[in-house]
């Protein structure tokens, strides 16, 4: 062989080296991007698992929070029975309140036409007194004149 092809043959044996030790050090980069990877998927896996236990958190107020609205709803149709039977009891109060103030006034209605009447009775006594005591009155100066 020549020297010509010796030389053209350690060019080439030295580019195709250059070219190794590039594809290496790629491979270097590749591998080392890998880890990279590898950690940045090991990241998300934890950010995932961070969120699965926030959205296992968020379940639990969920359910939380339906409990609360059940018993809200519960406490809220307790009240309105309450209020129902607050109403029965104020109407059935207001009902005998209002039996015993018209009972109450009727006694007193009673009264007052029983003094009424009984005014009436001496108004009309006091007039034939007085129609008396005139006509006595009247014999009396008619008996002054006669002497």
């Amino acid at each position: 062989m020549s020297e010509e092809k010796l030389d053209l043959i350690q060019n080439q044996l030295s580019q195709l080296l250059q070219g190794m030790n590039t594809m290496q050090q790629d491979i270097g980069g590749i591998k080392q991007d890998i880890v990279g990877i590898k950690q940045d998927v090991d990241g998300i896996k934890q950010d995932v698992d961070g969120i699965k236990q926030d959205v296992d958190g968020i379940k639990q107020d969920v359910v939380g929070i339906k409990q609360d609205i059940v018993s809200m709803k519960q406490n809220d149709n307790s009240l309105r029975e309450d209020i129902h039977d607050l109403r029965n009891r104020v109407n059935s109060i207001e009902g005998a309140v209002m039996l015993i103030v018209r009972d109450g006034f009727t006694p007193l209605r009673n009264y007052a036409d029983d003094l009424n009447f009984e005014l009436s009775e001496v108004q009309r006594k006091n007039r034939l007194l007085n129609r008396r005591v005139r006509r006595l009155e009247r014999r009396d100066i008619t008996d002054d004149f006669e002497y």
